[in-house]
């Protein structure tokens, strides 16, 4: 296969890569899609931290290649290029400094193709008393090492109760990011220490 040139002008960005980002926080979107153009267009291999922004640069990766190797079938093909004076062939979609690409329907990625490609999610166990906060052993070694047990089972177990009570009106689905924030921010501190710490006076 022909050596790719970088950089290029623009690739193809599909609707399936933006579906996959939006469970993510704000945070890693920017970093997921920053990792994307980057190596669409520059040939950057991505260095990313976050689990879900690795998986979904995985699923992207074999579409963005193979649109690049699609561009450089099509620069191969046709008739030798001809001089000419502020025209390009007529053989060639693009001139060099066009910065769009033209992309047929057929070639479309549908978002079931894409999930097809996705690695199995790894096995999440139930946390809490009404077992709302579900965890990878991964992720909850992790927490344990970053927050210690006394916090992450206190984070649980504010969470969710909180998602109990209210059906998860807050849609939450990344259960880490929540324990973390909740940490951070010190959700339900202020009810404990109003109670004497023996139960949840309201939520966020």
């Amino acid at each position: 296969m022909a050596e790719i040139e970088y950089p290029f002008d623009s690739f193809v960005f599909y609707r399936s890569f933006r579906d996959a980002i939006e469970e993510m926080t704000d945070e890693n979107k920017l970093a997921t899609l920053l990792a994307i153009c980057d190596y669409a267009l520059y040939g950057v291999e991505p260095e990313l931290q976050d689990a879900m922004s690795r998986a979904v640069f995985t699923v992207a990766r074999p579409s963005i290649d193979a649109n690049n190797t699609k561009r450089i079938g099509g620069k191969k093909g046709g008739r030798p290029r001809k001089e000419t004076i502020g025209f390009s062939d007529e053989n060639h979609r693009f001139s060099k400094n066009e910065s769009t690409v033209s992309v047929s329907v057929s070639e479309t990625v549908s978002e079931a193709g894409v999930k097809a490609d996705k690695p199995p999610a790894p096995t999440r166990k139930k946390h809490g008393q009404y077992g709302w906060v579900k965890l990878t052993d991964s992720d909850y070694s992790r927490l344990l090492n970053d927050l210690g047990q006394a916090e992450v089972e206190r984070c649980i177990a504010y969470i969710d109760e909180s998602a109990q009570a209210t059906g998860n009106k807050n849609r939450w689905r990344d259960w880490n990011l929540v324990i973390r924030r909740c940490h951070r921010d010190g959700w339900g501190l202020s009810q404990q220490q109003k109670s004497g710490g023996d139960k949840f006076d309201g939520y966020f």
